[in-house]
């Protein structure tokens, strides 16, 4: 970036030559500034010309003209930004090259790479860079950079409904983040340009320790090549068979939960070169094994319709996708209750807070709990060694059984048919 004396200089001789045509003498530059000497222009010229704003004539006697070309400032790029589900944003002290059309007049500008494939629709694709305005506020429609709970960072498009702040990502086959009066939202900018490749032609020397932008291949890019191959599709003409004619005091759904095809967290997402491939980091990913749901798309099942006036459902979630499964049940027509098991699968996955090794199995009620009940000394904590991917441990449907012994129980998404339960799912479709 210039300091004031050569900028004065710079925009004395540009100004010169879209006047007359033609570059000043060192003379006439050490008469408008009134240099003692033709010494001290030509110093200023040559600093100029070694930052790459004038350019060196040869064989004329005015041998400078001020390059047709773009100019370009130095951008900090702070980090990552998850277009895909919240990740918390990795810090970093780098700077880009970012031309100078591409800037706003005024305000802060930051820059931040992209991990995920959520925008594409908007011309954001993985490993692209986003320029970031700073600032608080946003309007309907603008693509944002969302701080949730303070921790959890992500680009998505903002809308400010009436009850809750819809974050919404630009890929017709993700589902929207709802931010509610409990959760904590703050803008940290909106996005102003997309860099998608590198800037050709940039000089080093107009930043000094200038660094060029590279796109970088992230383990989102790998999984993004991989995951179209894999991916498992729904063959019915409906997304779910029809739900069987009758209702049950007992519900258990192990919905086929849609994470957006998130990685497990090893690093993996961010550096390529870091990935461990021997980890077979991918398997983390349900539609890999069977076709999944946004939670949207599983609200829409009628499943109050198959509940008695005194029934129990039990859900199983995740940790982190806790909230989801409350809203599920809630549209389902039930009242969350508590958490009824705790599966300790005897074996962790990494995580962002602590190391995960348990899914939890939630319970809410319609009515009243069913009568006659059978035994009430179940505990809550089931130790079971993890199986095939997502099969949850039998122990609990057990468990459940010996509860309610006598009433009508149906499985929900049921992978077979177990003695004593109607089942209903894509794996089962002659229902009992």
């Amino acid at each position: 970036m210039l300091t004031k004396r050569p900028k004065e200089v710079f925009d004395f001789i540009k100004g010169y030559v879209a006047k007359k045509g033609y570059a000043p003498s060192l003379d006439e530059i050490r008469r408008h500034f009134r240099f003692a000497s033709v010494s001290t222009a030509h110093f200023h010229v040559s600093r100029l010309q070694e930052g790459g704003y004038l350019e060196k004539v040869e064989n004329k006697a005015r041998a400078i003209s001020v390059p047709r070309r773009e100019f370009f400032v130095k951008v900090p790029l702070l980090g990552t930004i998850a277009a895909g589900e919240p990740i918390e944003a990795i810090p970093r002290k780098e700077f880009i090259a970012v031309s100078k059309t591409k800037l706003p007049r005024s305000g802060d500008v930051y820059a931040l790479r992209v991990v995920g494939n959520s925008m594409v629709d908007e011309n954001i694709n993985d490993g692209d860079v986003v320029l970031v305005k700073h600032q608080e506020v946003a309007e309907n429609g603008q693509r944002v950079v969302a701080l949730i709970d303070n921790h959890e960072a992500t680009l998505k498009k903002f809308y400010r409904e009436r009850d809750y702040i819809r974050l919404q990502p630009a890929n017709k086959t993700l589902g929207p983040i709802i931010i509610r009066k409990d959760k904590d939202i703050k803008i940290q900018g909106i996005v102003v340009d997309v860099i998608t490749e590198t800037p050709e032609a940039i000089p080093q020397t107009l930043f000094g320790d200038y660094e060029p932008l590279k796109k970088r291949r992230t383990g989102y890019s790998i999984y993004n090549e991989d995951a179209k191959k894999r991916t498992k599709q729904n063959t019915l003409s409906d997304f779910y068979p029809k739900l069987p004619n009758k209702t049950f005091d007992i519900i258990y759904a192990d919905p086929p939960w849609d994470y957006n095809g998130k990685l497990q967290f090893d690093k993996s997402s961010k550096d390529a070169e870091r990935i461990d491939l021997s980890k077979k980091i991918f398997i983390s990913s349900a539609s890999f094994k069977y076709p999944t749901l946004k939670t949207s798309e599983l609200m829409k099942l009628p499943v109050k319709k198959i509940a008695k006036d005194d029934c129990l459902l039990f859900i199983w979630t995740s940790n982190p996708h806790l909230a989801q499964a409350v809203e599920l049940g809630e549209a389902w027509g039930f009242k969350y209750k508590t958490v009824a098991f705790v599966w300790d699968k005897m074996n962790h996955n990494p995580g962002q807070y602590t190391l995960s090794n348990c899914e939890l199995c939630l319970v809410f009620k319609r009515g009243r709990i069913p009568r006659p009940r059978g035994a009430r000394n179940i505990q809550q904590l089931v130790r079971s060694p993890r199986k095939e991917h997502s099969e949850k441990p039998v122990e609990v449907i057990q468990a459940i059984e010996k509860m309610f012994p006598n009433q009508e129980r149906i499985e929900l998404f049921a992978r077979r048919k177990t003695k004593g339960w109607s089942a209903w799912g894509l794996d089962v479709l002659n229902l009992s």
